[in-house]
């Protein structure tokens, strides 16, 4: 954990920083050099850094898990190092793309999450999914069938946020969401087909843990997702 006095410091020294960088600028170019926005970098970064101490006060069932914070990774390079190409993308190479004219769109604010699957048979109700988000999410990827339903949202601003304290990596929805500008601003991988504004029953319906079928693939629990901007990826465990 950072400690406040920890934080000062390094809020302290990024205002030298940006101080020292003023002086100089104002030796070399004169003193209308303070206003460059060039000037309030050091400012700005103290800022950020300020703001982002939060994560590492976090308690330790509620940080972030590492993966999804710190892999890097292309959907299309990992097609590329399994060989894979049109001609055998139909055939078992261990790597099962979601059919893109279902047209997930991201809507989380991490465009690129990845980990083991959880998964979640349920249509038009989400008690099981809060009741699953509300776990320790080790850096996992819960995945909700909801049929393709259009007609209700099976995840709002509350549950990603819920999801995002307690370390999902992301969530992807068969069906919608809504609170679509609030979660655009959580750290959380989040996929739907779209957005509605109704919210979904509260009738406990629904099943875990069972395989899913969906966009041409089948999703087994404890399989593994890669997701960007490119497409969606379904692996039996995670590359090597």
């Amino acid at each position: 954990k950072t400690s406040l006095l920890q934080q000062c410091f390094i809020c302290g020294a990024c205002l030298c920083v940006s101080t020292i960088s003023w002086i100089m600028n104002a030796l070399k170019h004169g003193t209308r050099s303070f206003f460059s926005p060039s000037c309030f970098k050091g400012m700005q970064l103290a800022t950020q850094l300020s703001s982002r101490s939060s994560f590492y006060t976090r308690a330790p069932s509620q940080q972030f898990a590492p993966r999804a914070f710190l892999s890097s990774f292309a959907t299309a390079d990992i097609c590329d190092s399994y060989g894979l190409d049109v001609s055998k993308i139909s055939s078992d190479h261990g790597v099962k793309v979601i059919d893109p004219s279902l047209n997930f769109k991201n809507f989380g604010g991490q465009s690129e999450f990845c980990g083991s699957i959880v998964t979640i048979k349920a249509y038009e109700s989400n008690p099981l999914v809060r009741a699953t988000l509300q776990e320790d999410g080790n850096g996992r990827v819960l995945v909700v069938d909801a049929g393709g339903s259009t007609r209700c949202a099976m995840l709002g601003g509350n549950l990603a946020e819920i999801g995002e304290k307690n370390g999902w990596a992301g969530i992807v929805v068969y069906g919608c969401i809504r609170d679509s500008k609030e979660i655009s601003n959580i750290c959380i991988g989040v996929k739907a087909l779209n957005t509605h504004p109704v919210k979904s029953h509260k009738d406990e319906k629904g099943v875990r843990d069972v395989p899913l079928h969906f966009g041409g693939v089948t999703i087994r629990p404890g399989d593994y997702m890669y997701s960007d901007s490119d497409g969606i990826l379904i692996m039996p465990g995670p590359v090597k």
